[in-house]
């Protein structure tokens, strides 16, 4: 009867440290996300300056645009998450939150792909890569 209980104890134990490991690499990603966003939002300057030329402008600032909208959410998400003390209790739906801001930015840079790609310059071609 006493192993029974020192064996849930012992598992109880280890479901807190999981959760609060949990809790506190959910906060790293939210302290950590600043440099990554603003080089987000840097690079797609770069990228829509170099194919200005290439791409009418409404396909350039078509994207810019989508990208701005994904990076200024993100940025918001971040800012939200730093106003507030977060409980460990509260940071799933965080987590969730900041997953979809990456798979939206992901996306919106596989757009750019899509789009940018299309074209037999060689410039606009090496610059979507090395983006």
């Amino acid at each position: 009867m006493a192993e029974e209980s020192q064996t849930k104890l012992a598992a109880g134990a280890e479901e807190e440290i999981a959760r609060r490991v949990e809790a506190e690499m959910t906060r790293v990603l939210y302290r950590s996300a600043g440099f990554g966003l603003f080089s987000n939002f840097a690079l797609a300057l770069i990228l829509v300056a170099g194919m200005w030329t290439y791409f009418p402008r409404s396909v350039t600032l078509g994207w810019l645009a989508v990208i701005t909208v994904v990076s200024i959410g993100r940025y918001g998400l971040n800012w939200a998450f730093a106003q507030r003390a977060q409980p460990d209790e509260g940071l799933d739906r965080w987590r969730t939150l900041f997953i979809a801001g990456t798979i939206a930015a992901g996306f919106t840079w596989g757009l750019a792909a899509v789009i940018f790609l299309e074209t037999d310059a060689l410039l606009p071609r090496v610059l979507v890569l090395l983006v």
